[in-house]
């Protein structure tokens, strides 16, 4: 019977109370650093794909500046061709960067009130996975 009494160690009370397990060394282990290697190849590959988080922002607020001058006929027409090249083409990166400006300026003109960044990075994380 391995006595693991050693493995526990009292965690500081400004994080709280209890007992909970530390890694006795600092060393990483086998899944740590494999784990490491395969996040290390997801990151790059995201960035290699170009539309990191800023990215998105940039282009999402550009489009924005370009609907900016509509008013609400025009965002209704932009709104109808988006439509119309969803069904054509498929939901693809740039519509639903487009779709995201048409709807954040709709929203900006309607209620006075912008979408966050934060929201539609959120967004585009719901639809990507």
């Amino acid at each position: 019977m391995v006595n693991s009494s050693h493995l526990l160690l009292k965690c500081p009370s400004a994080i709280g109370s209890g007992l909970y397990p530390e890694q006795l060394s600092g060393e990483e282990n086998v899944i740590e650093k494999s784990f490491a290697k395969i996040r290390s190849c997801l990151e790059t590959g995201m960035r290699n794909r170009g539309f990191g988080q800023q990215r998105i922002l940039r282009r999402i607020h550009s489009y924005g500046k370009q609907l900016a001058s509509l008013d609400r006929e025009g965002l209704e027409k932009e709104a109808f061709a988006i439509r119309i090249n969803i069904r054509k083409e498929g939901l693809s990166n740039e519509l639903i960067l487009k779709s995201f400006a048409l709807i954040r300026e709709t929203a900006g003109q309607a209620v006075a009130m912008k979408h966050f960044d934060v929201q539609l990075l959120g967004g585009w994380a719901m639809i990507h996975g």
